[in-house]
């Protein structure tokens, strides 16, 4: 059972994190091209018809969204990986996920192979949704291969990435001028955000994550390994392939209509560890909220940095994502251990 002193610091956290990521949003609605006070934001989300509802309502407030759902997805998808092989390096860009799914998102948008029109809502994140499964089914087969160690799991999702990321450049070499569009959604960015787009992935990821968090103590028994888990009740292989499909699904969701945003799923359940432990009811929920505003600070910094020029988030995540992660990896090298 969670302590009462748990529960409360785990309360307090989440409502810092909220309040964090009300603040990054107001400036994500704020700022930009055009700089729109806080008043007329209220007013134009309670319905006033002022100047500057348009970019609000149709640009901002969607590409403010997309970017709560891709923190929140990727960062509960690594967490999940961490725990699931027992591994803290381990996330869904260094597992081959992320590849794969781009890989069948730019198959289905510059050959159109999906089982749905290559530009519908669904035939993009279906196709990314299967690239990812393949891309993690061939990691974990690899893995065993190699003797199922951490190290060769880290090994065969490095070599599975480099792969798919092979094939995505031969696809977007074969396909010509049809891939203009596709190169540059692989750099990651939030630019194509639409209402359409989050109609399909909201509810999806909303029911995902929520499956996730439902099994949060499985997860921290799965911690003990495999044999303890079986022992205290817990069906370990249908756990794990219930996670592992729905990892895949987050990652397909995320990577489907933003492209290759990296890092987030890797750095984000490390902060929300270092702050409340291994507890899955603990680490999930700050995971969520750790990757939303961290994908929300990203966001902000891609469009004002160099404006009015933009720049790409994935390159921003990067940027950002691999010196706080060495650095959370030598200061704290003896909790991974």
């Amino acid at each position: 059972m969670m302590t009462q002193a748990r529960r409360l610091r785990l309360l307090s956290i989440i409502f810092l994190g909220i309040i964090l990521t009300v603040i990054l949003s107001l400036a994500s609605l704020s700022l930009g091209a055009s700089r729109i006070g806080l008043g007329e934001i209220v007013g134009i989300l309670v319905g006033e018809r002022v100047e500057g509802a348009r970019i609000i309502l149709d640009i901002r407030l969607p590409r403010l969204l997309s970017a709560i759902v891709v923190g929140a997805s990727l960062s509960a998808a690594g967490a999940v990986m961490q725990g699931l092989f027992r591994n803290p390096l381990v996330d869904p860009y260094i597992g081959g996920v992320a590849s794969g799914a781009a890989f069948g998102a730019v198959v289905s948008m510059v050959f159109g192979l999906s089982l749905f029109s290559p530009f519908s809502t669904y035939g993009i994140p279906l196709s990314a949704f299967l690239g990812a499964l393949t891309a993690l089914s061939m990691t974990l087969i690899f893995s065993r291969m190699g003797g199922g160690s951490p190290l060769s799991l880290i090994l065969s999702g490095i070599a599975v990435s480099f792969l798919f990321s092979a094939a995505t450049s031969l696809a977007l070499v074969i396909g010509g001028e049809k891939s203009f569009g596709a190169f540059f959604w692989l750099f990651g960015s939030f630019v194509a955000s639409s209402w359409r787009h989050l109609a399909f992935t909201i509810p999806a990821s909303t029911v995902t994550l929520g499956y996730i968090l439902l099994h949060a103590r499985r997860l921290n028994v799965i911690l003990l390994g495999d044999e303890e888990a079986r022992q205290l009740g817990v069906n370990v292989a249908l756990l794990r392939y219930g996670m592992l499909v729905s990892l895949s699904l987050l990652t397909a969701l995320a990577v489907s209509f933003n492209g290759i945003i990296g890092f987030v799923g890797l750095v984000a359940p490390h902060i929300a560890r270092l702050t409340v432990g291994e507890d899955y009811r603990l680490l999930l929920p700050l995971s969520i909220l750790t990757g939303s505003w961290l994908l929300l600070a990203s966001d902000l910094a891609s469009r004002l940095l160099m404006a009015p020029a933009e720049l790409p988030v994935g390159a921003i995540t990067s940027l950002a994502g691999a010196p706080i992660f060495l650095h959370l990896l030598v200061r704290r090298a003896g909790r991974y251990g």
